[in-house]
């Protein structure tokens, strides 16, 4: 507990307060405590679930109001034995299935006089998570973009397929389709009025409430805002739907109900004591240690005028009622002990009975409270309103009901509370919990996957670059091995056509020996061009060869134990260096010493035949050196400079679709972060949480020692013993 509540608890001796002071006091500081646990729930989320109980605590304590819920299955009499209770004719009474919407009676207020009805009606996004649960139950789909949206007319036209579809079928399948059937025949008339609320009259919110089920099937709840005795000292009805009614929407409400009122009275009718509908609504709806503990539930078993001494076994006479009442009592005693509820409070009644004879005696002229009276009234006491009312032990009923919830009120109030504080609490701590180890197992598993990537990554690199660098060149080398040959080949025929065209007119030496080489060689080119072609083409074949097969097996093999890269990459790909141009053959001619030498031997008139052989000696010389080797650069030169640019582009593309992968991963934990700002904020943070909710939870347990200690001494005992007297 926080220094200031402690500090306001220390300053009052309990000896000393009245039990009205103690229950103020423990209240404000349960309200103290609800609103330190909303404000760091809400810091964290400003739509998380647990603000709307939060909020409904808080504000349960701050209009200290006491939840009274009536439950029962169809027919049992909740409805007759509220008015009954409450004096007036409130409710719509009768056979079958009266009561469609919870009905909330509670005192009135400046906004609302007494007699004020309301009608309040669920918002589109609560109908649509009902239909969402319904819908999943069932397995129900819907067509490729459809979403849940009731205003939408494709919808609902989908919502008449699915029924059109499943005209026969299993029970928890009929239930979503009678479900959307009463959606959908409510629909036009309930759309205009959804999450608003209409003050009416009471025979018109009737006809909402007791009506058709399909626009009951939209209404939230109906508010009857009545004075009497029981709503001015703070206690407040509600009448449930029927459980185990032909609508399971009733009891799906009756349960949501039960989880949230104080005290709970069980209705039963005499006929059928404690069928399965009620079992099944004390297993699912009612915590029912918390509830007996606390004696917050009550079994009211009604309709008694039914039991008849006369049919008993064997036959009594009409003056052993009570004792027929009393077996029956023992005999609904033992069925709730089969579920676990044992020595808890019951009372034998009958509404109708005693609420009429009420009426009678108040009104004894009066034709229709007189029918009604004798048509209740017990057989063996007609004629005498008094013992009838006695025996129908409503009086009792309601004077030990009262007493009995009174009594325990203040602490049961608080009780209930603080249950619910403990829960949320102790909810959102475990939910605090499991995100940090979420937050914190996903940055683990993402870290990791990064660093599998990356060692894969290395991995991939490093067989890429032996294969680029070592083995497809290797590859490649194996194939021009015969490369000097072909090259010594190609200069012979090269040097031979060189011959020919030197020797075809050695007239033009005489009158142009400077520029005779160079018309040799123009001569010459294409020819020689066309040689060199050839045998280059032939060595760039093999080199695509290997390339091609590099692109389609040998590089996807390497990544093929790498998944996280798609590798779907074609020769259309990779792009090719630029083609090199020939520069060999252009380089051959006679320097400026061996030109003078020749025109040295024809300025002395030596035979044609004598400068020819010098001139082709000097070519010789030039062609064996220079045309030798650039002729081999010219055939190399482009598979080289491809072979770099190849490689170039498939580390380029490699490393491109490495990033992407890493990228995404690195995004994913950057998200993965960003849910709570940075790692370290958000362990900060949600181990501030998880703190938090330990200080308030030990708050929470010295609270609850004060009010176990305020409970009363008698609440254990009260309104046990009043069936004791008809045994």
């Amino acid at each position: 507990m926080n220094r200031d509540s402690r500090t306001a608890l220390d300053r009052h001796d309990n000896n000393l307060e009245t039990p009205v002071q103690r229950y103020h006091r423990l209240r404000k500081a349960l309200r103290h405590q609800a609103q330190e646990i909303y404000n760091f729930v809400q810091a964290g989320s400003e739509s998380h679930v647990l603000l709307s109980d939060l909020g409904e605590v808080i504000q349960d304590l701050e209009d200290n109001t006491f939840k009274i819920g009536l439950f029962g299955v169809t027919a049992a009499g909740k409805s007759t034995l509220t008015n009954a209770l409450l004096r007036d004719s409130i409710l719509r009474e009768g056979m079958g299935e009266t009561t469609r919407t919870l009905t909330r009676i509670c005192a009135s207020d400046e906004n609302h006089p007494h007699g004020t009805v309301v009608i309040r009606y669920k918002t589109l996004q609560s109908i649509h998570q009902e239909l969402d649960e319904h819908l999943k139950v069932s397995g129900f789909g819907f067509k490729e973009g459809l979403r849940i949206n009731l205003a939408d007319p494709a919808f609902r036209a989908d919502l008449r397929a699915i029924l059109r579809n499943n005209r026969d079928c299993d029970s928890e399948i009929d239930i979503t389709c009678r479900y959307i059937r009463h959606l959908l025949n409510g629909w036009d008339k309930s759309e205009t009025h959804l999450g608003s609320e209409l003050t009416l009259s009471i025979e018109e919110s009737d006809e909402l409430v007791h009506g058709h089920e399909d626009v009951a099937t939209y209404i939230s709840e109906r508010i009857i805002y009545h004075d009497n005795e029981i709503t001015r000292d703070g206690f407040t009805f509600f009448d449930a739907p029927g459980i185990g009614s032909s609508y399971a929407r009733h009891t799906q409400e009756a349960v949501s109900l039960a989880r949230r009122v104080d005290a709970a009275v069980l209705v039963t009718k005499v006929d059928y004591k404690f069928m399965p509908p009620d079992r099944r609504f004390v297993r699912d709806a009612l915590d029912v240690q918390r509830m007996q503990d606390r004696h917050n539930l009550v079994f009211a078993l009604n309709q008694i005028s039914r039991i008849n001494p006369l049919q008993s076994n064997p036959p009594r006479p009409p003056d052993q009622f009570d004792a027929c009442v009393a077996e029956e009592v023992d005999r609904l005693r033992e069925r709730l002990a089969e579920v676990g509820i044992d020595d808890t409070t019951l009372y034998p009644v009958d509404a109708a009975a005693g609420r009429w004879t009420r009426c009678h005696l108040a009104d004894p002229g009066d034709a229709a409270t007189e029918y009604n009276f004798r048509h209740y009234a017990f057989v063996h006491c007609k004629d005498d309103p008094q013992a009838n009312l006695k025996t129908s032990g409503l009086a009792d009923f309601e004077e030990g009901l009262i007493k009995h919830l009174t009594s325990i009120r203040y602490y049961s109030f608080l009780a209930n509370r603080l249950d619910r504080l403990k829960t949320a609490n102790g909810s959102y701590q475990n939910e605090c919990s499991l995100a940090l180890s979420d937050l914190t197992r996903t940055l683990e598993a993402l870290e990791k996957k990064l660093a599998e990537h990356q060692s894969h990554s290395d991995k991939v690199n490093k067989l890429l670059n032996e294969y680029l660098d070592y083995t497809m060149q290797a590859k490649i080398d194996e194939q021009y091995k015969d490369l000097p040959k072909s090259v010594a080949d190609t200069v012979d025929e090269a040097f031979e056509i060189l011959v020919k065209t030197f020797s075809k007119n050695m007239k033009k030496v005489e009158i142009y020996p400077d520029r005779y080489w160079a018309w040799v060689v123009d001569e010459s080119r294409e020819e020689v061009y066309k040689k060199i072609k050839q045998i280059r083409d032939k060595y760039e074949n093999r080199y695509r060869t290997i390339r091609d097969e590099a692109i389609r097996e040998t590089i996807p093999k390497i990544l093929r134990d790498y998944p996280e890269i798609d590798w779907k990459l074609t020769q259309k790909d990779f792009t090719f260096a630029e083609r090199t141009a020939i520069q060999s053959f252009s380089k051959i001619k006679l320097d400026w010493w061996q030109q003078a030498k020749a025109f040295m031997f024809s300025g002395l008139r030596s035979s044609a035949e004598r400068y020819k052989s010098l001139a082709i000696g000097y070519l010789n010389e030039n062609f064996q050196g220079l045309f030798r080797e650039g002729f081999a650069k010219d055939i190399r030169g482009w598979v080289d400079a491809d072979k770099r640019q190849f490689s170039d582009q498939v580390r380029t593309k490699f490393v491109a679709l490495d990033k992407q992968v890493k990228d995404r991963i690195q995004h994913s934990i950057k998200l993965t972060q960003a849910t709570a700002g940075q790692k370290e904020a958000a362990d900060e943070r949600l181990q501030s949480f998880i703190t938090k909710c330990e200080v308030v939870g030990e708050s929470l347990k010295e609270l609850e020692m004060e009010i176990e200690k305020a409970r009363p001494a008698d609440a254990a005992s009260a309104g046990r013993n009043h069936d004791q007297g008809l045994s």
